[in-house]
């Protein structure tokens, strides 16, 4: 019995933190943001820490997630060798445990249009996310 009391209270932690993950996802739903080709973009996403930061990441969107830059507070910044460029991003802790994690992308094109997600794995809060539509002027129109 103490066995299949313990799986259940792990069990249902997990699933608590999946689904608290999954509802805050819903609710950092995201925002759009426009661009002229040949400009620099900054997306920003913030945190108050109150447990474990675990790890951050930066992805692009599509059909699968394409990682950015993944940030681990003992061994730093990682770069996928596609996106070697390191001054693309910026992690940074300031006072009252809030963490800023930063996305630069320069000079714009119409080939980086689309969806960005920043998220945050914390312990024992879960997954918090939020992304970015980044939405690209197309030269001599007006659409805004």
């Amino acid at each position: 019995m103490e066995k299949k009391w313990t799986y259940c209270a792990v069990y249902s932690i997990i699933q608590i933190q999946f689904v608290r993950g999954v509802w805050e996802k819903g609710l950092n739903a995201g925002e759009d943001v426009y661009a002229v080709p040949g400009s620099d973009v900054n997306m920003t996403c913030q945190i108050q820490l109150k447990g474990l930061l675990v790890q951050t990441q930066w992805s692009k969107v599509s059909d699968q997630m394409d990682l950015i830059a993944l940030h681990h507070p003992q061994y730093g910044i990682h770069y996928p060798h596609k996106h070697s460029c390191k001054s693309v991003v910026d992690f940074r802790q300031i006072p009252e445990n809030i963490t800023i994690w930063t996305l630069l992308l320069r000079n714009v094109s119409s080939s980086l249009s689309g969806k960005y997600e920043c998220s945050f794995t914390l312990f024992p809060e879960g997954i918090w996310t939020k992304t970015y539509n980044l939405l690209i002027q197309a030269p001599g129109k007006c659409n805004w």
